[in-house]
């Protein structure tokens, strides 16, 4: 995997451990996920799904509304990079279309790109569930750019949509926060989000 990452930057948060995660036991106990009140209600939402015990609306709303909020500051750090990386991608390897593939959250991302793209773009602008491209991969060429985008790089229908995509001849990118991933691992190109 070649991570997508501006001259001098890492691939990790910064602090975060690249050691191999412990195993989870059935009934995990969740640590603080960090000291703000956000991560204090994450944990908390966390501890109570692993007992199956139900989350009050109170929490769930709260721990929504915190990571709306934090929004702002996650995209103002990110996205100076982001951009470097995609300029980078992009650099002197025009696509003829832009197919973006994903599940649950990425999909519904992919969706709003493929609304904007017309206003924004000369490319034309696809975005599928990962799963559709099991199905329109006799359409990719050459030309085309596909990026399968998933979070944890484990959502197994993008990493086999990755898959087929490399097959079909198209150049394909895997957008993750997951350096460690299934989905970074089949890839040569892979945008590490570093959230």
């Amino acid at each position: 995997m070649r991570e997508i990452l501006p001259a001098g930057a890492s691939g990790s948060r910064p602090g975060a451990s690249t050691a191999t995660p412990e195993p989870r036991s059935a009934f995990p106990r969740a640590a603080p996920v960090d000291g703000t009140e956000h991560g204090l209600l994450l944990s908390r939402s966390i501890e109570a799904s692993a007992r199956g015990a139900a989350v009050s609306a109170q929490d769930a709303e709260s721990v929504m509304l915190a990571e709306i909020q934090e929004q702002g500051e996650l995209l103002e750090r990110c996205l100076p990079r982001w951009h470097e990386a995609v300029d980078r991608l992009a650099e002197g390897r025009p696509a003829r279309r832009l197919w973006l593939a994903g599940c649950g959250d990425m999909h519904f991302a992919a969706a709003q790109v493929e609304a904007l793209a017309p206003h924004l773009s000369l490319v034309e602008v696809r975005a599928l569930r990962s799963m559709d491209l099991r199905w329109l991969r006799r359409l990719l060429a050459p030309a085309d750019l596909v990026v399968c985008a998933s979070v944890s790089g484990r959502t197994q229908r993008t990493v086999e949509a990755a898959l087929l995509a490399q097959q079909a001849g198209a150049r394909v990118i895997g957008i993750t926060d997951n350096p460690g991933s299934p989905l970074a691992a089949a890839l040569a190109d892979v945008l590490v989000l570093g959230t």
